[in-house]
């Protein structure tokens, strides 16, 4: 997994431990964002103090993006493949720190909220119902969110704007007429993700309720 410390630099995740590290000997504060992407799953895994243990006190981290979502285990009929497929390339592709034990699993995933389907009426594209899984799990954002602003954490949201329903890349995609295409009118036949084109209004729409629904049930995140 790949880190983003301000705008410019990316590490690994050993790198980004020793340098801020370095920052945190040497007694200097950081006077930028040091964010990290943190998955939901993983925060599942390891525990809401274990995550902000590792990245606030041993890497010095003082903003993180995660997902409103939550993921259980599942099989290869029911679930999508972790790591993803990435259009072929990451057959081959294991994870780097294991999820439920494993370095590959078949997993789905619920939103960790309930949506309002008001926001929806007439689109195209309906966000993913909330479900056991749900309410089983979904208030561990909620409490992620709070705990890491106690610890004075920037925490801020990302979602797949062109996937919907918009949660991960392996969940969900655009109607045919709203992919993007090649000036000749193709879809292209090796794309990475299943993006849909921002520049088609009923993806645009979908995308404007996503965002104010989030935020109707999120007010207290820094971003989006």
């Amino acid at each position: 997994m790949l880190y983003s410390v301000g705008l410019m630099r990316t590490f690994t995740r050993r790198g980004l431990l020793a340098s801020t590290s370095l920052l945190a000997a040497a007694g200097a504060a950081p006077k930028r964002l040091i964010g990290v992407t943190m998955m939901p799953e993983f925060i599942q895994n390891e525990g809401i103090d274990g995550v902000l243990r590792n990245l606030v006190e041993r890497a010095g981290v003082n903003a993180v993006t995660t997902s409103p979502y939550v993921m259980e285990l599942a099989d290869e009929r029911t679930g999508s493949r972790e790591p993803p497929i990435d259009a072929d390339a990451g057959k081959v592709r294991l994870l780097d720190r294991p999820l439920w034990g494993m370095r590959e699993l078949f997993v789905r995933t619920a939103p960790s909220f309930a949506h309002n389907f008001k926001l929806f009426e007439g689109l195209r594209y309906q966000p993913a119902q909330a479900t056991e899984l749900t309410r089983q799990h979904g208030g561990l954002i909620k409490d992620f969110i709070r705990e890491a602003q106690r610890r004075k954490v920037k925490v801020y949201f990302q979602v797949q704007a062109a996937i919907p329903p918009g949660y991960r890349v392996q969940f969900g995609g655009p109607k045919p007429e709203d992919a993007p295409r090649l000036p000749d009118g193709r879809i292209p036949p090796r794309r990475l993700a299943n993006n849909g084109s921002l520049g088609r209004v009923e993806v645009q729409r979908y995308l404007s309720a996503l965002i104010r629904d989030i935020f109707k049930n999120y007010p207290e995140i820094d971003g989006l």
